[in-house]
């Protein structure tokens, strides 16, 4: 199922929504981008870097589409106490965002059993604010690519080669530009196994809630007529979502405290065949957390396969990996302008606002109590994990 259909124009009737009891994205593609000429620089030495930086006039952009929105500053933690990192890292500041949607997906990732759990349901996975969201996903998938070291090895040389300014300049005009650096490829594939792990974790998750509209029709309860007006309901929402969720204290721990990099070792290793965050919410081992290791015949119990980025959303994963070189250049512990200007994704942003829409819309269609799990099955968890995969091949 894509989220391609744009809403405008879409008539949403319970029909549409609920197929049940005779009831009943990403959304058009941002305009194609249209990358930057790169010119050549002249070499300023015998054995210069394989690629030369774009070029280095006033500051060019790939991405096409209108940006209307303010930047994306990362969120200011308000729950817990973390400890405090070594340094500042604004990539695992914004990251927090998409943390909270993951712990949040797994404190209801059970049988709701009845209306006020439901709703409780709705309220904290249909709230999360999609731009910091779509920022916090961008920001994590950096973080993972960033641990590649053949991929730290290209930028730390080119750097050397060119010098900071001029490279910094250089992935300014061309946010694809990262992505022609040797390595990309083993970096890139670390955000994509990721994002492929999580997808079908809220595509699993998001079908036990689905399904429930149906096995709970069984109870008097759930058959139930919704209490309140569901237009207000989800106009409610919408509201709700501008200020987004408070960032949950284990995220804020696991985020901002010195074991930073262990973490993200360990969802490296878990590759795309297991989601970090079913890992991190396990029983507690006395061993830790409990990663695939080798069978008795040689082979690995996860999958670290070579996953290709989207053609059509290679602005997306260059913007992954530049962001990647900014923190292994170190320059990611000031949130300036030009992370701010790499971290707003519009193909991105659009798809995760779009899924929160139609989840809205579907809220403001429902009238009896079961009807509403579905709508948080199908679109608060299964689009936004479209979402989430949709920047690799299928």
């Amino acid at each position: 199922m894509s989220l391609r259909p744009l809403l405008t124009g879409i008539l949403f009737s319970a029909a549409a929504f609920f197929p049940v009891e005779g009831l009943a994205a990403e959304n058009n593609d941002a305009p194609q981008a249209s990358g930057t000429q790169e010119s050549t620089a002249a070499p300023i030495s015998t054995q210069p870097p394989k690629l030369a930086l774009p070029g280095f006039g006033t500051p060019a952009s790939d991405d096409t589409s209108t940006q209307t929105d303010a930047a994306i500053a990362p969120i200011t933690p308000v729950t817990g106490e973390a400890p405090q990192p070594t340094s500042r890292d604004v990539l695992a500041e914004t990251a927090m965002a998409y943390g909270t949607f993951q712990q949040d997906v797994t404190d209801f990732n059970r049988e709701l059993t009845s209306s006020d759990e439901i709703e409780a349901a709705a309220t904290v996975l249909g709230t999360h604010n999609p731009e910091r969201l779509s920022a916090g996903w961008l920001a994590y998938s950096a973080l993972l690519a960033s641990e590649s070291e053949e991929f730290a090895r290209e930028v730390r040389k080119t750097d050397a080669h060119y010098g900071r300014d001029r490279m910094m300049l250089g992935f300014r005009n061309s946010p694809t530009y990262a992505l022609q650096l040797d390595g990309s490829d083993d970096a890139l594939g670390r955000a994509l196994r990721a994002s492929r792990a999580d997808a079908d974790r809220l595509e699993r998750v998001g079908e036990n809630i689905k399904q429930q509209a149906y096995s709970m029709q069984k109870y008097g309860w759930a058959k139930a007529t919704l209490r309140g007006d569901s237009e207000a309901r989800a106009e409610s929402l919408k509201f709700a979502a501008v200020a987004g969720r408070p960032v949950a204290g284990t995220v804020e721990t696991l985020f901002a405290g010195p074991q930073l990099t262990s973490f993200l070792e360990d969802a490296n290793r878990l590759g795309a065949d297991s989601s970090f965050w079913d890992s991190m919410n396990a029983p507690p081992s006395p061993e830790g957390l409990q990663l695939p290791v080798l069978s008795a015949t040689g082979f690995s119990t996860y999958s670290l396969q070579r996953l290709r980025y989207n053609d059509e959303r290679r602005l997306t994963a260059g913007r992954i990996a530049t962001l990647a070189a900014y923190r292994i250049l170190d320059e990611t512990d000031d949130y300036d302008t030009q992370i701010a200007e790499t971290i707003e994704d519009q193909q991105s942003r659009d798809c995760f606002e779009t899924a929160q829409q139609i989840f809205r819309q579907c809220v403001s269609a429902s009238h009896k109590v079961y009807e509403r799990p579905f709508c948080i099955g199908e679109h608060a968890l299964k689009d936004v994990g479209e979402c989430v995969a949709e920047v690799s091949e299928r």
